[in-house]
């Protein structure tokens, strides 16, 4: 039997540094405090997590984001919409600051984008051929992928393990 499974979903996060007027950062900012205005219209804050600052300089903890671009479970016609969402994410391009990551997952994991690396093209990282192509990817098994998606996303926390900093992981 085939199984089909269809899914959008939009998420932005945006990241704050509040501070008072005298330029002491505010601590105990709450949800209800904050407006997030999108093209004229307010939208609503689904998630609310205040990140403590670290010891020392007292700089904000490192973010790490990893872009997953699976090619095993999607197909040729889902790409050009992860190719301009990841455009309109970081329309000046990625820059070696941003510590962000592009994997692509194929029949085995392949970095495209490392951190760091921000100096490549976003364009030139997207444009590289997919791992798995249309007619293989319809003819590995569903638990196959599963598995392997599985092996990837260990492989991904593992790597983080003792990197300080908030991670994240977008699929």
């Amino acid at each position: 039997a085939e199984v089909l499974f269809r899914s959008d979903t939009r998420v932005v996060e945006v990241t704050l540094v509040a501070t008072d007027k005298a330029g002491r950062p505010v601590d105990d900012l709450r949800p209800e405090e904050i407006r997030v205005i999108d093209k004229g219209a307010e939208q609503s804050i689904q998630h609310f997590q205040i990140v403590p600052r670290t010891s020392g300089a007292g700089t904000i903890n490192q973010r790490h984001t990893i872009f997953l671009i699976d090619d095993l479970n999607s197909d040729a016609a889902t790409r050009p919409r992860i190719r301009a969402a990841l455009a309109e994410a970081f329309p000046s391009g990625i820059r070696a600051e941003d510590r962000v990551a592009i994997v692509r997952l194929g029949a085995e994991g392949r970095v495209l984008l490392d951190f760091g690396q921000g100096a490549r093209r976003l364009a030139s990282v997207l444009d590289e051929p997919p791992a798995v192509m249309r007619a293989s990817y319809e003819s590995v098994e569903l638990e196959t992928r599963i598995a392997t998606a599985a092996r990837m996303f260990h492989t991904i926390a593992k790597g983080f393990e003792k990197t300080p900093g908030q991670k994240n992981v977008v699929w």
